[in-house]
């Protein structure tokens, strides 16, 4: 990862990646992970790699979002975004369809009726879409269904998290707690066949609902158990 680095991190910020991967990998989580970007960084190249594969799924910044030293990207509200590269239905290696998530560090307490990350694709109901707090006060979320299922949250701002476990069996964790259960129909949806976006969605290849937050950290894999969950969140809160 390291060496992929245009500008070699600092040893404090050596010391803080390693000490991530250790803990993802103690709670055997890394393993799982397919994708992981660290937008928040000691320089905006190093925030776009892809820490599981640092030679694969680089991100792309779009339209000129602000990057902010340490803290991450946020997009403008209308054209800017990230591009991760990463194709759930093509590069998923553990990211299925009834075994995946998807999960995003959000820096900005907001709520708008727009989305934070997620690709679609309008033709087999190929959704998997968060929003962190839409006006209501709620999340909304879809993974590999045209349906949605939402939570109360007090704020966007933290880690959320969109779990399928199952061909019929959806959760969402807020900051690592468990906080909504939800059943899926199984005949219905699949895996989107287009790249993710943060700071907005990719529906059929165009920049859809995009909003302002800045988000930190992007990841998706294999579906985590309500422990591994809980491990990932104080993996990144540490970090």
């Amino acid at each position: 990862l390291f060496q992929q680095m245009t500008i070699p991190p600092s040893i404090i910020q050596k010391i803080a990646i390693n000490n991530v991967i250790i803990k993802l990998k103690n709670s055997n989580i890394w393993n799982s992970l397919d994708l992981l970007q660290t937008y928040a960084q000691e320089t905006e190249q190093a925030g776009q790699l892809n820490w599981k594969v640092p030679s694969l799924y680089t991100a792309t910044a779009v339209n000129s979002p602000t990057w902010t030293l340490n803290q991450g990207y946020a997009g403008n509200g209308s054209t800017s975004y990230i591009n991760t590269n990463w194709i759930p239905s093509t590069n998923g290696v553990n990211y299925l369809l009834n075994s995946a998530c998807f999960f995003i560090y959000d820096r900005t307490s907001s709520s708008n009726a727009n989305y934070i990350m997620g690709a679609a694709n309008l033709t087999g109901s190929k959704f998997a879409i968060l929003s962190p707090r839409i006006v209501n006060g709620n999340i909304v979320a879809y993974i590999h269904s045209d349906s949605n299922t939402q939570i109360a949250t007090s704020s966007s701002q933290g880690l959320t998290c969109v779990n399928r476990s199952a061909s019929n069996a959806l959760q969402i964790y807020k900051n690592g707690v468990n906080i909504k259960n939800d059943t899926l129909d199984s005949s219905l949806g699949g895996v989107p066949t287009v790249k993710i976006y943060v700071g907005g969605y990719n529906y059929d290849d165009v920049l859809s609902a995009p909003r302002t937050d800045q988000i930190s950290i992007l990841g998706c894999g294999g579906s985590l158990n309500s422990t591994q969950q809980t491990d990932l969140y104080n993996a990144i809160q540490d970090y």
